[in-house]
């Protein structure tokens, strides 16, 4: 069962989590692959400043519908057993884990084909914006600038 899901910084949500749900609603045997995806704050900006923390900000209804949209699409890959899909919000600092995303597959080509699709589209159609604070200052970038 496809699962998109949008949390708050303060609810938690991790890798084992992840992992843990995402296993938990699939029959075993019935995948050769199990793929994850983590995505985390980097340290250094895009013009080489230091990241002191990032800010994201979600459009929250909206954004869990796309997240769920994108999960039930991404299933329909040939080859794809299973989707879970999660995106923090909040305050985080370089490090912290932000994106998850784990993949059950027949083959592990089809499941990195998964991965790489569900990145691109999370970055490009859910509404969530992100605002980087640097040792230089602050800006807004769309999540399509990670």
């Amino acid at each position: 069962m496809p699962l998109g899901i949008l949390s708050r910084k303060e609810e938690g949500f991790s890798a084992e989590r992840l992992i843990s749900l995402a296993k938990s609603h699939i029959e075993q045997g019935s995948y050769g692959a199990f793929l994850t995806f983590i995505g985390t704050v980097r340290g250094t900006a895009r013009g080489g400043s230091r990241v002191v923390r990032l800010e994201y900000e979600a459009y929250e209804e909206p954004a869990k519908e796309s997240l769920q949209r994108i999960a039930e699409e991404i299933s329909k890959i040939e080859g794809v057993r299973d989707v879970l899909i999660c995106h923090r919000y909040g305050e985080f600092a370089p490090g912290e884990e932000v994106l998850f995303i784990a993949i059950a597959s027949e083959r592990s080509d089809s499941g990195f084909e998964a991965i790489r699709t569900a990145v691109h589209r999370v970055k490009h159609e859910v509404p969530i914006w992100k605002k980087e604070i640097t040792e230089d200052g602050g800006y807004w970038v769309g999540v399509e600038g990670a």
